[in-house]
């Protein structure tokens, strides 16, 4: 997903784009994308990374909080991305 992308998620999602966005908004902007792209629930994405509270996600994706490493790695496994891709959009 490229930046113009995510600024119309944001959009959607009511997130504020000023300047410069936090980096964990960027990272949760990135997970609510790619849950809205396989049309999967919260609970069902947080399914995927073996989480059995889905608020966990929902922290995420509105930038309150972000993953640790190791589960950083098991997301990148689950969407089968590079965990340097996402820790570099927590960065």
């Amino acid at each position: 997903m490229d930046n113009k992308s995510y600024k119309r998620l944001a959009g959607k999602s009511g997130v504020m784009i000023g300047q410069e966005r936090p980096s964990a908004s960027l990272f949760g902007l990135y997970l609510r994308g790619e849950r809205h792209r396989r049309g999967l629930t919260v609970r069902e994405f947080a399914r995927l990374f073996s989480l059995s509270n889905s608020s966990i996600v929902t922290s995420w994706e509105r930038g309150a909080s972000h993953p640790s490493a190791a589960m950083l790695r098991t997301i990148a496994d689950a969407l089968d991305v590079s965990y340097k891709s996402l820790e570099d959009k927590i960065q």
